[in-house]
């Protein structure tokens, strides 16, 4: 469950932070960051949903494995989608998104308090949608955050 505990705890510290907030409000009318687990083909989204922050895990690592303890590395995407109907606005926004989603994350792991059987949460690579898909004003950044976890194998067996 670790990995679970650690998910929800990313969401929310990422739909609380003060930072992303104020930016949210100022910049989209008043709205806040929704954070959502979800499958990414799965989702269809309203524009009164956005901005949105939709949290997939597409891939874990094979483990390694010693004495029944697994360490996996799993990859979580962050797509982050937002309206924006002034386009010369939409590539500062983009920017500072992205950077206040990736400041958020690193004062999570500098704070080190993590879930049990977290060993560390790194932000990785970010990629926007360079506006190639802006039906309706509608713009979009990827972020990946690698998440390493250990956990007991054993198997509990019920007499």
């Amino acid at each position: 469950m670790a990995f679970n505990d650690a998910l929800n705890s990313i969401a929310a510290t990422l739909a609380a932070d003060p930072g992303i907030a104020a930016f949210c409000s100022s910049t989209f009318n008043g709205n806040s960051l929704t954070v959502e687990r979800v499958f990414q083909d799965a989702t269809e989204i309203s524009l009164s949903q956005l901005p949105i922050m939709l949290m997939t895990r597409p891939h874990v690592t094979e483990g390694r494995y010693w004495n029944m303890v697994g360490e996996f590395t799993h990859l979580v995407r962050l797509y982050v989608l937002f309206h924006e109907p002034v386009i010369a606005n939409v590539q500062d926004e983009l920017v500072e998104f992205d950077e206040l989603v990736e400041a958020a994350i690193v004062t999570y792991r500098n704070a080190g308090v993590f879930p049990d059987g977290v060993l560390d949460i790194r932000p990785g690579a970010s990629t926007n949608d360079e506006g190639k898909k802006n039906a309706d004003n509608n713009y979009a950044f990827v972020k990946e955050i690698e998440i390493d976890e250990r956990r007991d194998l054993t198997v509990p067996i019920n007499d």
